[in-house]
């Protein structure tokens, strides 16, 4: 049975363009699209792509209310219900919207946490320089009382970082390997940044996979961790939100970024356990791959 999970308040139409697109879908791979930063005032063709994928799960990243706003109790009631999530679900039970999705593909274990990185998160550090390159919007938070994710939200993580499973996937509404840029990212919260690569230096996986957002920009990012952990990032934005924009630093980026419309896959070869994340253009042309 095809899902799709939404994490973020985004209201969507059908697609007004009846573009057919066909692919050959192999039957030994199970696949999982994902994308970000959809306005339901513009038109949305890359859904022409997106369906002819035939995506077993699509995941639809985004924020949601931060931790400073008053009204963020209603916006995410007003989330779960308009996405009709189940009475009996335990995001109905607690404050913010971070949960856990296990697919069991034929005895593989693909576990996906879903983060919220907005409703528990301490405020930016403003920047100094205004549109400066790195410094566009915030500097890095010298406060490391300052939380991304806060207390309970971390326990929670920690405990589902030592579960066993074939693959993990985290999926961050901002990016979290990125550096370079100064707009909101994990690294302007170093210490937390930090610690959920130490996180995952303890963890059993000796790959982890991130997706992300936000950026109107897509882009594929990798780092070795102190204990040779392969945390890779492939972030996709945007579904139909683009800007013309000039490239960024990226000391950790494999590539250029990609400022056209977007979208990501991830592909598990069900005989060969292994997976394959790419970004895609609004066409689904491959623009960026990794295997891990």
């Amino acid at each position: 049975m095809k899902q799709i999970f939404f994490i973020a308040l985004f209201l969507l139409t059908s697609c007004e363009e009846n573009q057919s697109i066909e692919n050959i879908k192999d039957p030994n791979v199970y696949s999982i699209g994902f994308g970000s930063c959809l306005t339901q005032e513009r038109s949305m063709p890359i859904f022409n792509s997106i369906k002819a994928e035939d995506y077993d799960l699509f995941l639809m990243l985004g924020d949601n209310a931060g931790k400073e706003y008053a009204f963020k109790e209603d916006a995410e009631q007003l989330f779960l219900d308009f996405w009709n999530v189940p009475q009996d679900d335990i995001r109905r039970t607690r404050p913010g919207l971070y949960f856990e999705w296990i697919e069991d593909i034929e005895g593989i274990t693909v576990q996906m946490l879903f983060l919220d990185t907005r409703f528990f998160r301490d405020a930016l550090l403003p920047t100094d320089e205004r549109g400066a390159p790195g410094k566009e919007r915030y500097l890095p938070q010298t406060d490391t009382s300052t939380s991304m994710l806060g207390d309970v939200q971390w326990s929670w993580l920690e405990q589902k970082m030592a579960s066993e499973v074939d693959h993990r996937v985290i999926v961050s509404s901002i990016q979290f390997l990125a550096m370079g840029h100064g707009w909101e990212a994990w690294k302007t919260m170093p210490h937390e940044r930090q610690r959920l690569i130490d996180l995952i230096d303890t963890s059993s996986s000796d790959s982890v996979l991130f997706i992300s957002g936000d950026r109107h920009r897509g882009g594929l990012y990798q780092l070795t961790s102190s204990s040779g952990k392969n945390i890779v990032e492939m972030t996709s934005s945007s579904l139909n939100l683009s800007f013309t924009n000039d490239e960024e630093a990226g000391p950790l980026r494999v590539g250029p970024t990609f400022v056209q419309e977007n979208y990501g896959e991830i592909l598990l070869n069900k005989s060969t356990n292994n997976l394959t994340v790419n970004l895609k253009d609004n066409q689904g042309n491959i623009v960026q791959s990794v295997d891990l």
